[in-house]
């Protein structure tokens, strides 16, 4: 059976930036997903000489013939990507243009008077095929303005805390639990109810493995409890059947520089748990 013209997938043009992009994108990706599958280094075999400048090469001493090598079954070999995780990459194209049609539809919301005192709706971003998903209360002031996840201050201290346990925002995607900064007003329990369904969507199309959410207000949100945050976090919780832990937020950490060391025990806890490396 022939293909179609529509079918055949064009040349790829070195000199074409967005081609190139998207391949270093999709290449980025497939490295991630198989670092997360256990594959530490890719070893570059040596080329095979040419068959004719072998026939050319005439030992002085006959060598004993080598014994024949059995490749490895597919499952022995070490760090290979699992099929279930290049099925991932695939359906990262399908996953971005979702999470792209829910920031759009997000954009236009006023469900809750945070819109309010707000420069714009800030939708999440990262890696749309993500295994975890990174929570926070509500835009800072400097994430209004830049109008991205984790800007300014806050998102320099949040950047931090998850590299120091071998996560970078392409890993993970960041979203948060009200999506509009209000002013900088605490939000309250009909704030987050009004705000719950953008997470709710995000989460089907991210289908995240693991959850790390950060401040009181996201924690009480999941865990539907009033219980302070001292009381909920280094717990383990399973929320929709993804293990979560719940941790101080980076602005809170900035209030009280001093719970830093509790923060980083879990954090160490995060990383542990899911088998990460710094």
């Amino acid at each position: 059976m022939s293909l179609s013209q529509s079918q055949v997938a064009p040349p790829f043009d070195p000199n074409d930036d967005q081609a190139v992009a998207e391949l270093v994108g999709q290449v980025a990706a497939a490295l991630r997903m198989a670092r997360w599958g256990g594959v530490d280094q890719v070893v570059r075999k040596a080329r095979p000489a040419p068959a004719h400048s072998v026939a050319n090469q005439r030992p002085e001493h006959p060598q004993p013939a080598a014994s024949p090598r059995v490749s490895p079954a597919p499952a022995e070999r070490a760090g290979a990507p699992t099929l279930a995780q290049l099925a991932g990459v695939s359906r990262r194209p399908e996953a971005q243009a979702a999470l792209e049609a829910l920031a759009t539809e997000a954009a236009a919301c006023a469900k809750c008077p945070r819109r309010q005192g707000s420069s714009r709706v800030v939708f999440g971003s990262g890696n749309p095929i993500a295994k975890t998903l990174i929570l926070l209360g509500s835009p800072s002031a400097g994430t209004d303005e830049a109008g991205r996840v984790g800007q300014g201050e806050v998102g320099v201290l949040l950047d931090k805390m998850i590299g120091a346990i071998g996560l970078h925002r392409d890993d993970a995607w960041l979203t948060h639990v009200c999506l509009c900064h209000g002013g900088g007003t605490r939000p309250d329990l009909a704030d987050t109810r009004a705000c719950s369904s953008w997470l709710s969507r995000q989460w089907e199309v991210v289908q995240p493995k693991s959850l790390l959410s950060f401040g009181e207000v996201p924690a009480q949100f999941l865990l539907r409890q009033n219980r302070p945050l001292a009381q909920l976090r280094g717990k383990w919780f399973e929320i929709r059947g993804v293990p979560t832990l719940c941790t101080w937020s980076p602005e809170e950490l900035l209030a009280e520089p001093a719970r830093k060391r509790e923060a980083w025990d879990d954090l160490k806890s995060f990383m542990n748990h899911l088998g990460l490396r710094r």
